[in-house]
């Protein structure tokens, strides 16, 4: 007879997510903590934060520094944030103060006729006459091959080698993809 042992799940698993760094291709190390996904940079000090906080909380910060102490990932800081318009804190942890501009946007008719100054859409109407289209569109292989040759163009922009000069289409294609379900796409043609 054969018997199976039930060994323990445990409350999170390490991985490697290819990622960009300054524009080139890069492994962060991770660690999934109930389905939510954590980064881990620095070399000395160890700063873990969730993956994709700008779009997701994280869900529990007590149990996150509960399984961090018993994962054996050797984290010395655990930063999270507060989802705006929230801001009366709701963790008594040590907190720092940051300075972010933040617009919702709910289309481009919403944003061209209420979000963006009178001054602005009279500089995009007089850049229309003149053959300018600013209009939402679509995350397609013609607006790739747009970008593309832009990022082509020159190397060198603002004084620094930009990261991107030099890539193919596929390269960026893929590179900016990742996101495409919950983004709005607005391109400016002339």
């Amino acid at each position: 007879m054969q018997t199976q042992i039930a060994t323990p799940q445990l409350p999170f698993r390490t991985l490697t997510k290819k990622t960009l760094v300054k524009g080139q291709p890069a492994q962060l190390e991770c660690i999934e903590i109930k389905g939510q996904h954590f980064t881990v940079t620095g070399d000395i000090v160890k700063i873990i934060s969730l993956d994709d906080e700008w779009f997701e909380d994280v869900k529990n910060p007590e149990q996150v520094i509960r399984t961090l102490k018993n994962s054996g990932v050797g984290a010395d800081i655990f930063t999270f944030w507060q989802r705006v318009p929230d801001l009366e804190p709701k963790h008594s942890y040590y907190k720092e103060l940051e300075s972010i501009a933040v617009l919702p946007v709910k289309g481009f008719d919403h944003w061209f006729n209420k979000q963006i100054s009178s001054r602005l859409r009279s500089q995009i109407r007089k850049a229309t006459k003149e053959g300018l289209e600013i209009r939402e569109t679509a995350y397609d292989d013609d607006f790739v091959r747009g970008m593309t040759e832009i990022f082509n163009e020159t190397a060198i922009r603002q004084g620094r080698r930009f990261w991107h000069y030099g890539k193919d289409f596929e390269t960026v294609k893929r590179q900016f993809s990742t996101y495409l379900h919950r983004e709005l796409m607005i391109g400016a043609y002339y």
